[in-house]
C-alpha cells in the first residue's frame, strides 16, 4: 500500500499564515500605491499647489492695477519714467548726489 504524504494544516500552522498574510495586508495599505502614505504626499502636493495658485492670483491682481493705473494716471506715469528711466521734462535740471561716506576708493581726509 502507498500513502501520499500529506501535511496536515496544524492550528498554529494557520495562525501563522493569518499574521503574515495580515502584515502583508498592513504594509501594502501603508506603502502601497493607493495606501496612507501615498494620499499624505498628494495632499501636501495639493496643499502647496493651492499655496502657489493663490500667491499667482494676488501677482495677477497686482500686475493688473499696474496695468491699470498705467493706463490712467499721468502723475504715476511720470513718476515711473522719473525714477526708473531718469527721464525729466524740458528745460529740467537734474542733479545727482553721490554719498561719499559709502565711496570705498576715496581714503578720508584726516
Amino acid at each position: 500500500m502507498v500513502r501520499k504524504n500529506r501535511q496536515v494544516l496544524t492550528p498554529q500552522l494557520v495562525i501563522r499564515l493569518l499574521v503574515v498574510l495580515i502584515l502583508i495586508a498592513v504594509i501594502s495599505l501603508i506603502l502601497g500605491d493607493y495606501g496612507f502614505y501615498s494620499y499624505w504626499k498628494l495632499r501636501q502636493q495639493e496643499k502647496n499647489a493651492r499655496l502657489e495658485q493663490e500667491y499667482l492670483r494676488n501677482v495677477e491682481q497686482q500686475k493688473a492695477a499696474e496695468r491699470d493705473r498705467l493706463d490712467t494716471d499721468i502723475r504715476y506715469i511720470e513718476k515711473i519714467a522719473r525714477e526708473k528711466y531718469r527721464m525729466s521734462k524740458k528745460g529740467e535740471n537734474v542733479y545727482r548726489v553721490i554719498d561719499k561716506s559709502n565711496d570705498s576708493t576715496n581714503p578720508d581726509p584726516e
